[in-house]
């Protein structure tokens, strides 16, 4: 299951680069094999999408098509980066940064808000405030 393997071995280098970012330069002192493994397993994945895709957009720009006929009509990131005539490289860099950017966003905003609201008491009074004056 390559999709499984792409999953696991992201969720290890974004953990990884993580912690890296906490203990600073501590990090280069442990050479991680799963990491470097992990790091070269995402770009071979994401390559091989990247090049179908580029492929893919050379042929129907040789015979004057904007996509085949039994495609869907939704917008699709990684065609539209084809189209615009990006090396592969860049566009593998893209999807990454788009992958790396939306991950664990939405959780961490929220288990930072419930951290930081119950600590500040002009949170805590607001409400209460508003109960008694309503």
């Amino acid at each position: 299951m390559r999709g499984e393997k792409f999953g696991e071995a992201f969720k290890y280098v974004t953990e990884r680069v993580g912690l890296t970012a906490r203990i600073g330069k501590l990090a280069a002192i442990f050479h991680d094999e799963k990491y470097t493994e992990g790091i070269k397993y995402i770009h071979e994945y994401v390559e091989g999408y990247v090049h179908k895709a580029v492929e893919q957009n050379k042929k129907y720009a040789s015979l004057g098509q904007e996509k085949s006929k039994d495609e869907s009509s939704g917008y699709v990131f990684l065609n539209e980066l084809a189209k615009k005539g990006y090396n592969e490289r860049k566009i593998q860099d893209e999807l990454l940064n788009i992958l790396l950017a939306g991950r664990d966003t939405t959780a961490s905003l929220l288990a930072h808000l419930w951290y930081t609201l119950p600590a500040d008491l002009r949170f805590q009074q607001a409400p209460r405030t508003r109960s008694q004056s309503g």
